[in-house]
């Protein structure tokens, strides 16, 4: 329960506040539950680009704003992006506005180190957002199909207790090509470690072609390819058969393929709703930002 008399001290814990690191690992699953992210952290997912805005009392994280930076592409132009995520209160501290204040506080500080701020919102707060300068947009499903056999040579699968092949992926990652240039994009590793920790830990898959990296997973007859980390271009097509285990007959991309496989259809919306902030125009062509750079 909280206290009363006990007031709640603002903070920024970094990627260098390993003193506070519990504090934030402890709120997780207090707001979010079922959520755990002592699996990511502990494969070094908290970089410098991570940072949590929250509101302690004593030791307890009661409220939260998470920033992580990345790079985003519009209309080919390089961007300084942030997301927002892990943006929640403890169930006892609710109504009491605390949400509004950290908005209140993160937002003006990334005014003048940021171009493009994002987030994911779910159902129940897509009202909310639109009071600090968020606008929803619609991302699209891009699909293609394609008969594929599945490969002998299967790709091998990324160990993810191993810190060398991690710190492996998390360069490749680092170095990525967008995958376009309409609005994409770059340097979101640390977001797809967590993906793979919590939802993937057996689909990152090693490919031969250019030190690159693929997740994907099959759905019945659909190759789900959520993430590539590539960074030169290489032909996608004959990797494609080493990630499935069964013939399919369509590829469902969790991000806007145009540099990968150009001929991928905008079939639909994507379910997810995404806000964003900023004054550069967006492009009015279909667009998804990569799965795992979701939060």
């Amino acid at each position: 329960m909280l206290s009363a008399a006990m007031p709640l001290e603002p903070v920024r814990i970094a990627h260098a506040d390993t003193a506070l690191h519990e504090a934030f690992l402890r709120y997780v699953p207090r707001v979010f539950p079922g959520l755990d992210f002592r699996p990511w952290y502990a494969r070094g997912g908290w970089t410098p680009a991570y940072e949590s805005h929250g509101l302690l009392e004593g030791d307890a994280l009661v409220a939260n704003v998470s920033v992580m930076r990345m790079r985003a592409i519009v209309d080919g132009c390089e961007l300084r992006a942030a997301q927002l995520g892990a943006v929640g209160t403890v169930p006892e501290a609710r109504g009491r506005g605390l949400q509004r204040a950290l908005m209140e506080r993160v937002l003006p500080e990334l005014s003048d180190s940021t171009d493009l701020v994002f987030l994911y919102a779910n159902d129940g707060v897509l009202d909310f957002y639109p009071r600090f300068g968020f606008r929803r947009v619609e991302e699209a499903t891009f699909e293609l199909d394609v008969a594929l056999q599945p490969a002998a040579d299967q790709a091998p699968r990324l160990d993810l207790d191993s810190p060398a092949q991690v710190a492996a992926w998390m360069s490749a990652c680092a170095g990525s090509l967008a995958p376009t240039e309409r609005f994409g994009l770059r340097d979101y590793g640390a977001v797809a470690l967590w993906h793979a920790s919590v939802f993937y830990p057996s689909d990152v898959r090693v490919l031969s072609e250019c030190e690159c990296y693929a997740v994907g997973v099959q759905r019945g007859d659909t190759l789900v390819l959520l993430d590539l980390a590539a960074p030169r271009h290489f032909d996608l097509f004959p990797a494609l058969p080493r990630l499935i285990d069964a013939p399919v007959s369509r590829v469902r991309f969790g991000f806007c393929p145009e540099r990968w496989c150009p001929a991928a259809r905008a079939v639909g919306p994507w379910d997810d709703a995404l806000f964003v902030r900023t004054e550069v125009p967006l492009p009015a062509v279909p667009f998804k930002l990569p799965a795992l750079a979701q939060t």
